[in-house]
């Protein structure tokens, strides 16, 4: 059995802005995730990250470039092979101040909460608790 939850965080763009930012983000899930980055917080988007095989290969890196001007939503969808999703871990970084999370910083942690939404029925799905 295949089942699925998305996780989304939003980056802001600061108005105005041209400029080339990157995101950089690691993340590692039981069994399985994509990373993927989109303009509509209920699309998957771009994907830049897809760990292939089980967490047992260890964290997944990867970098995008931002969409400037607008704002960019980091969206997660972990898969787990064998139930319900278990664990998802990860951690960004932003390569300059022309975006921001949430709780306003350019860093990024799997902290609950604070920047972070999830459904288990995928992306603009009803929301669940994030722990």
């Amino acid at each position: 059995m295949k089942t699925r939850f998305a996780a989304a965080a939003a980056l802001l763009s600061l108005a105005g802005i041209a400029s080339a930012t990157e995101l950089f983000f690691i993340g590692l899930a039981d069994d399985t995730f994509t990373a993927s980055v989109s303009t509509d917080p209920n699309s998957l988007g771009t994907v830049f990250i897809d760990q292939p095989g089980t967490w047992f290969g260890g964290p997944q890196p990867g970098f995008f470039t931002l969409t400037p001007g607008v704002v960019n939503y980091l969206n997660i969808s972990a898969r787990d092979i064998f139930g319900a999703p278990s664990m998802f871990i990860g951690s960004g970084e932003l390569s300059d101040n022309d975006f921001f999370f949430n709780d306003g910083t350019q860093a990024l942690r799997t902290n609950g909460g604070v920047n972070w939404t999830a459904s288990l029925t995928g992306f603009g799905g009803a929301p669940v608790g994030v722990t």
